[in-house]
């Protein structure tokens, strides 16, 4: 899987990986240290209205990350023991888009990568995205 977006899609890769494997989050040049925790995992509903008056509504999973710089790395396993017991008590959690809160900031997942015996989930910047002019090169 090259292109995850969900909590869902992240346990689908995790369901392949070593369970003992070291789980380590990565944005750009920052990485999970040692003994990062999930500090909590959000659902909420979001209604939007863009530049151009049109309305949408979803809802956004947040994955909070707190980081440690001791220790050794949660397993794919654990992560996905919490994950588990997360969605289960939040429907929809697994199904929404996902951010991370990490690293001072909030990222979408970009790509997962299995290397050097650890699971390593990339993470990207939250990007800010103008809708109307995407669709049709105006926002007035």
């Amino acid at each position: 899987m090259t292109d995850p977006h969900s909590l869902s899609d992240l346990r689908a890769w995790l369901a392949g990986a070593d369970p003992n494997a070291p789980l380590i989050f990565a944005a750009g040049a920052m990485r999970t240290q040692g003994d990062w925790h999930v500090a909590r995992m959000s659902l909420g509903a979001m209604a939007h209205v863009d530049c151009d008056g049109s309305r949408s509504a979803g809802s956004e999973a947040v994955l909070e990350l707190f980081d440690l710089p001791h220790g050794q790395p949660m397993s794919a396993a654990k992560f996905d023991a919490i994950a588990d017991r997360s969605a289960k008590a939040l429907p929809g959690l697994a199904e929404a888009p996902l951010q991370v809160a990490f690293a001072g900031g909030r990222h979408t997942l970009s790509h997962l990568e299995r290397a050097g015996g650890s699971a390593i989930v990339h993470l990207a910047p939250e990007a800010v995205a103008c809708r109307p002019l995407a669709r049709s090169g105006c926002c007035a």
